[in-house]
């Protein structure tokens, strides 16, 4: 069973939370800079043994998984056309008996919810990982949707270079996401101070965002290349400014944690999860009408041109790798690290040690995942 609930923000009990929530037209709050924590990253796992079977194995069920009983709170943000191996990843583990409550967040981080003990399980870019580092928490990564960067800028089309910006309004999800700390490095790539240069408006997740820029109320922010992609086949105003992928070291995507030892006291979750991940690799990387039509049924506001076009896109720079060594990567953690102590997000680097671990993903792939 999957029960989805929307939610602009938790009502959490972490001070940063009223920092990082507001409405949609308010202007960012200065981002807090954050000390490294004294504490040690979580130390690496052993590999797992196979889960208990409870069920016959199949092709869709090789480690024979019966969850039946066991429930989960998961935080995820808005779907895009790049969602489908989540949609894929919790519908399988519903399959195998699994409850998912899915909060479906558009301001609040997957941290918060996880700090706060709001959730199990959220995805989110791996500098929330970073961040909850400096904080004290323990955050551990098993495994990725979308491996790899897609995030692009997008300007109104009177602004043909970054420095064309000056004066101009970017829009941002909050002091605290990861958008904006993307948004910060592109700014200052062209010699320009955000909040000084440049005005940072509080809009909301990248759909809000994108909306925003067809309505014409900032001039540029950052969004999901399939925003992008359905930004430009919308509108003759609207252009890519630049992409990411050609201007920072590959940070990674979203990924899927937790905190406070989850995966380590539930691992026939863990495992499960990372079996379902591997699968949902696999589907997308083979099924490409499948997945095309998955996202046009699920996805509101996505059209068919743009929906392939983003496939086609992921497919081409490995969205969704089929190694385990591949789908999640302490390389990327350690380019984050010197991206957000360049942007003054984090006082000096976080120890990675430990935070990316991948013993799920090969413990599954061993055994047919």
């Amino acid at each position: 069973m999957r029960r989805v609930t929307k939610v602009l923000a938790l009502a959490l009990t972490l001070s940063m939370v009223a920092a990082a929530c507001g409405s949609d037209d308010e202007e960012a709050a200065p981002a807090t800079t954050v000390a490294p924590a004294t504490t040690a990253a979580p130390a690496t796992t052993a590999a797992p043994a196979p889960a208990e079977t409870g069920a016959e194995k199949s092709a869709t069920n090789p480690l024979g998984l019966d969850l039946s009983g066991k429930s989960v709170t998961v935080t995820t943000g808005l779907p895009d056309s790049l969602s489908g191996v989540e949609f894929f990843m919790l519908d399988r583990l519903a399959e195998w008996g699994l409850s998912i409550d899915q909060v479906v967040l558009t301001q609040t981080t997957g941290l918060e919810t996880l700090l706060a003990g709001a959730a199990d399980i959220s995805t989110g870019a791996a500098d929330e990982s970073l961040m909850g580092l400096a904080q004290g928490a323990d955050p551990v990564i098993i495994g990725s949707m979308e491996s790899k960067i897609n995030y692009v800028l997008v300007a109104k089309k009177e602004h043909k270079t970054i420095e064309d910006l000056r004066d101009g309004v970017v829009g941002i999800s909050g002091p605290g996401g990861f958008n904006t700390l993307l948004s910060n490095m592109a700014v200052r790539s062209a010699g320009l101070e955000p909040g000084v240069d440049v005005e940072l408006q509080q809009i909301g997740g990248s759909p809000e965002r994108a909306a925003a820029l067809l309505a014409g109320q900032v001039d540029a922010a950052s969004v999901f290349l399939s925003d992008a992609l359905e930004l430009e086949a919308a509108s003759d105003d609207l252009h890519v400014l630049a992409r990411y992928a050609d201007i920072i070291p590959e940070p990674g995507s979203s990924t899927w944690f937790s905190v406070g030892g989850f995966w380590a006291a539930n691992p026939d979750i863990a495992l499960a999860w990372a079996c379902a991940n591997l699968q949902g690799n696999l589907w997308a990387n083979e099924n490409r009408s499948d997945y095309i039509e998955m996202i046009l049924d699920r996805v509101e506001g996505t059209t068919r041109g743009p929906t392939e076009n983003m496939y086609d896109e992921a497919v081409k720079v490995d969205m969704w790798p089929r190694h385990p060594s591949d789908i999640v990567r302490t390389e990327y953690l350690e380019n984050l690290n010197g991206m957000l102590v360049s942007t003054g997000d984090l006082e000096a680097e976080v120890d990675v040690t430990g935070v990316v671990d991948s013993s799920y993903l090969e413990a599954a792939h061993a055994h047919g995942c």
